[in-house]
């Protein structure tokens, strides 16, 4: 071995094996590497921390439209086509008031009128605002607003999804 300038050189032929800088910059980057890593994840969990956690609910696809025309406020009901099983037919249920109503069944549809009826108080012009799902079928929709008719409602808005321009 061969001592030159306060560096030890070995003997060995080749360029990488004579020349030993003093100074070892390279080191001290690989030894940062890793803790740049995890830094790296800690923000890619932090910044996608919203998209990974799955948020409780019911997903509705509402249909979407280019009308501009509502009402400014009303009776909110939401109708929901929910399918228990497979090769089952879907139900349809509709909440109001912090209610559900099963549209199958004759007496929560009895309920349900009643529940327009007490709303209502005595005061026409109190809007239906329907929420329905894109699932919901047609004759649904129509025999809830047939209801809100008979329960004294004179105005319902079935309220849709606007299409961004």
């Amino acid at each position: 071995m061969k001592v030159r300038r306060g560096v030890v050189a070995p003997t060995v032929s080749g360029l990488r094996t004579r020349y030993v800088p003093k100074n070892r910059i390279n080191q001290g980057l690989v030894s940062v590497a890793p803790w740049l890593d995890v830094i790296l994840v800690l923000i890619m969990f932090v910044l996608f921390n919203g998209t990974l956690v799955l948020h409780p609910g019911v997903v509705m696809d509402m249909p979407t439209d280019s009308f501009r025309d509502g009402t400014k406020g009303g009776m909110p009901a939401v109708v929901l086509s929910v399918k228990t099983r497979t090769g089952e037919q879907a139900k349809e249920l509709v909440f109001f008031d912090d209610e559900r109503f099963q549209f199958d069944r004759s007496e929560d549809m009895t309920r349900l009128k009643s529940a327009f009826r007490s709303r209502l108080g005595g005061v026409g012009g109190v809007p239906l605002v329907i929420h329905a799902d894109a699932r919901v079928e047609h004759g649904t929709i129509m025999n809830l607003v047939n209801m809100a008719g008979e329960a004294g409602v004179s105005r319902v808005n079935v309220a849709s999804k606007p299409t961004v321009d």
